[in-house]
């Protein structure tokens, strides 16, 4: 899924079809990830995805998207600030 996050660079991305991709086999979580990745909004650089699969996307639906996806990255750095915590520890047994 990270791999989609470079699309980010493209802000003009309005439709994004990912059928037929391994990444489709992750259910509905893939579209949560893709749709918040790829949905920016407030100040000039604001874009939005506007379909994904054939199907739109709703401003309700980015709006959550973008809230689990920021919950997403908040939870991967918590993680990483763990394993970092906890391989120090082990460093000092």
């Amino acid at each position: 899924l990270s791999t989609f996050v470079k699309l980010r660079k493209l802000p003009k991305l309005r439709s994004l079809t990912a059928n037929g991709n391994p990444v489709e086999s992750r259910g509905k979580v893939y579209r949560l990830y893709l749709v918040g990745a790829l949905t920016r909004s407030g100040g000039e650089s604001e874009y939005r995805l506007k379909a994904l699969d054939h199907s739109a996307v709703t401003e309700e639906e980015a709006a959550i998207a973008q809230g689990w996806y920021a919950g997403h990255l908040h939870r991967a750095e918590l993680m990483k600030e763990e394993m970092q915590l906890l391989r120090e520890q082990q460093g000092m047994s």
